[in-house]
């Protein structure tokens, strides 16, 4: 079964900025605050917020990748760090 992220509206979604980006249009990246540039149109990622629902717009590709493996070394850090619950019962 197909992610619903990446469904029919998110397809259709970056067709848009791509095409925006080909005309010309230069927005800047959600992660980085640089332009896109036009020979970012094939490789530019439309990114995700945290909730995986809501967009903060095109990135570099690059940007997002990054930007998603500090977000795993956070969370696995995280997970080491976290001390583990006390048990109710002693076995």
């Amino acid at each position: 079964m197909p992610d619903p992220k990446y469904g029919a509206y998110h397809v259709r979604l970056r067709k848009q900025w791509k095409q925006r980006i080909v005309n010309g249009e230069r927005p800047p990246c959600a992660r980085c605050g640089e332009p896109l540039q036009p020979e970012d149109a094939h490789t530019f990622h439309l990114d995700h917020d945290d909730d995986g629902i809501s967009y903060l717009g095109p990135s570099h590709g690059l940007c997002n990748v990054s930007a998603a493996g500090k977000k795993a070394q956070r969370l696995a850090h995280a997970k080491r760090t976290t001390p583990a619950r006390p048990r109710s019962q002693n076995w």
